[in-house]
């Protein structure tokens, strides 16, 4: 099969495992998310560098969650176990994922994202 053709392909994921990844990616957005008012308050002020940093990671996570939404919603009204989903949204999840795991290991600042 050549690249095109996969491109083209439509994959069936079972609606758990995207439940298990939204629920996994849930607490790195609440917490992002915290440090995003902190800094838009000042009353927790980031560098220029530490906000593009908390700003990519935010973005990830919000769009990750948002497309597994759209999916897990979409099984749950249709009462199915397993959603096709379009190969290029099934790249976004991956790609989104990769991120937000990513970022239960790095530190904004002095703050870990594991710990905060």
């Amino acid at each position: 099969m050549s690249k095109k053709e996969k491109e083209n392909e439509d994959l069936d994921v079972r609606v758990q495992v995207l439940e298990l990844i939204r629920k996994s990616a849930a607490p790195l957005s609440h917490r992002l998310d915290a440090l995003l008012r902190d800094h838009y308050k000042d009353s927790y002020s980031q560098t220029d560098t530490n906000l593009t940093y908390l700003l990519e990671y935010a973005s990830s996570a919000r769009v990750l969650l948002q497309t597994l939404d759209k999916y897990i919603s979409l099984a749950n009204d249709l009462e199915k176990k397993v959603v096709t989903i379009p190969f290029q949204d099934f790249t976004i999840i991956t790609h989104t994922s990769r991120v937000v795991e990513q970022g239960y290991r790095i530190r904004i600042g002095q703050i870990p994202m594991w710990a905060h």
